[in-house]
């Protein structure tokens, strides 16, 4: 490699990497970082094929996409093609294992968390961004950080929150060490203001989010992201028919017949 190209290289931003679902939070992010802070976005997705809404999941993402090379041409030479990887593929590894399993065992954590910090590792990457919402409700946000500790998350000129290296959670450090945490200071009702202001409101709409679609391919209303959206002040973008699911899944747990899942 000459001087010159080396230099233009050294000169050039690497792009930010980010876990990318189609889903409300990430795709939020995906566009605050092209269209707000005009930063380059390599995104990343890891497919699930136990998981129903993967389809659902994949044509939002393309829907996004198309509207948003619409509505900002610049964002062709912002947005990378995104680099999709199976979950089956991820080999297995015994200390992210034993430490999701010890944070877990009081602290509600997802099994996304395992799988990703496997694939920043095995893929060498140690800045990928991960969306994380604020919630509406102070009481999930004190559980959030309950399964960091007394850790510190630190702020940067394009809003990133991260793990601090000062942990003494050896687990937390070990599933966290590659990731960033991003929009943990934003709610999801605040992401609709902001979208609707910088002109992003319209992509945002296309987005997915629940993991059990219907034959018809409508939110259920009635799975754990169906009742975090309602929950999070996000029940207008229910049809009618996902919205008497919901209301209907509410009143038969009150009655204690059923559990929540």
């Amino acid at each position: 490699m000459d001087t010159k190209n080396r230099k233009d290289q050294e000169l050039t931003p690497a792009p930010i990497n980010l876990f990318w679902t189609g889903g409300w939070d990430s795709t939020f992010r995906l566009l605050q970082l092209i269209i707000i802070y005009q930063k380059k976005v390599q995104p990343y997705y890891i497919i699930d094929n136990n998981r129903k809404s993967v389809q659902n999941e994949l044509l939002a993402m393309e829907n996004i996409k198309r509207l948003l090379f619409e509505k900002f041409p610049e964002a062709t030479s912002l947005l990378l093609p995104t680099e999709f990887e199976h979950l089956s593929n991820l080999m297995p590894d015994k200390k992210i294992m034993e430490a999701y399993l010890r944070l877990k065992k009081n602290n509600k954590l997802g099994a996304q968390y395992e799988w990703l910090a496997r694939f920043c590792n095995q893929q060498d990457i140690s800045d990928m961004e991960l969306s994380h919402e604020k919630s509406v409700d102070p009481i999930e946000n004190i559980r959030f950080k309950k399964v960091f500790g007394e850790i510190d998350f630190i702020e940067n000129d394009i809003g990133n929150y991260m793990v601090s290296s000062k942990s003494n959670n050896s687990s937390v450090l070990l599933l966290f060490e590659n990731i960033k945490i991003v929009l943990y200071d934003i709610t999801k009702p605040e992401m609709v203001e902001i979208s609707k202001k910088e002109g992003f409101f319209e992509i945002m709409c296309q987005t997915w989010f629940c993991h059990v679609p219907t034959t018809k391919n409508k939110p259920c209303g009635k799975c754990v992201p169906c009742r975090s959206a309602f929950f999070e002040k996000m029940g207008w973008r229910f049809p009618f028919a996902s919205r008497i699911k919901y209301i209907f899944w509410k009143a038969i747990r009150k009655t204690g017949i059923t559990k929540s899942k």
